[in-house]
C-alpha cells in the first residue's frame, strides 16, 4: 500500500547552490538557493521569491552558480540566512573570497570547486515565485578535481544537496549502477 501526500514538493533533494550577483553599486552578494537545476543542455533555472538577489539579477542580467560542498557548508548556509539588504558586509562575514568572473558580470567565489557562469535569458513571474533562466557561458572547475583523463571528478568535490523534508544537507552516496548499461540485461 502507498500513502498519499497530495501535491507537495520537497521530497526529492535539490543541489544546494550559491547564486553570486553584483548589486547596483557593484558590491558582491551571494544567496543559497535550493530550487535550482539544469533545464537544458546549456541552461539553468532558479526559482526565488523577492530577495536582494532578485533585484541584482534584474539589474545585471548575470550570475554565477557555485555548488555547495561539505567544506563550504557553514559559509553557504550563512549567506542563505542573512540578506545583503540588512547585512551589507555579509560576504566579508562569510569568509568567502570574491573575484570578478571573467565570463559574466557577476562574482565568483574561490572556495567552491565548480561554478557555472551564466547570463540571464529570462525572468518570469510564475507559480508564486520568480523563475530566472540563465544560459551557461562557461563552467570553471578547480584543477584538483580534474582526472587524468581530463574529465571532472564531481563526486570528489563533496557536493551537498538540500533535503527539504528533513531540512538537512546531505551528500551523494555510492554508485548504484552504470547508466546506459545496466538496463541492457533486459534487452537479451
Amino acid at each position: 500500500m502507498k500513502k498519499t501526500f497530495g501535491a507537495k514538493i520537497g521530497f526529492v533533494p535539490y543541489a544546494s547552490v550559491i547564486i553570486g550577483t553584483y548589486d547596483e553599486n557593484n558590491n558582491p552578494d551571494a544567496m543559497n538557493v535550493g530550487w535550482a537545476m539544469q533545464v537544458g543542455s546549456k541552461e539553468v533555472a532558479i526559482n526565488i521569491i523577492q530577495h536582494k538577489t532578485l533585484d541584482n539579477l534584474k539589474i545585471n542580467k548575470a550570475f554565477t552558480m557555485a555548488f555547495v560542498t561539505k567544506e563550504t557548508l557553514v559559509a553557504s548556509d550563512y549567506v542563505g540566512l542573512v540578506s545583503a539588504a540588512t547585512v551589507p558586509d555579509k560576504i566579508k562575514r562569510s569568509g568567502l573570497t570574491c573575484v570578478k568572473s571573467p565570463y559574466v558580470n557577476a562574482p565568483e567565489f574561490e572556495e567552491y570547486p565548480m561554478t557555472f557562469h551564466c547570463e540571464v535569458i529570462s525572468i518570469k513571474e510564475e507559480f508564486g515565485n520568480t523563475r530566472i533562466v540563465g544560459r551557461i557561458k562557461e563552467t570553471t572547475i578547480d584543477d584538483q578535481y580534474i582526472g587524468k583523463d581530463g574529465i571532472p571528478q564531481v563526486r570528489k568535490m563533496n557536493i551537498v544537496w538540500f533535503e527539504d523534508t528533513s531540512k538537512d544537507y546531505i551528500m551523494m552516496g555510492e554508485t548504484a549502477g552504470k547508466a546506459f548499461s545496466i538496463g541492457k540485461t533486459l534487452m537479451k
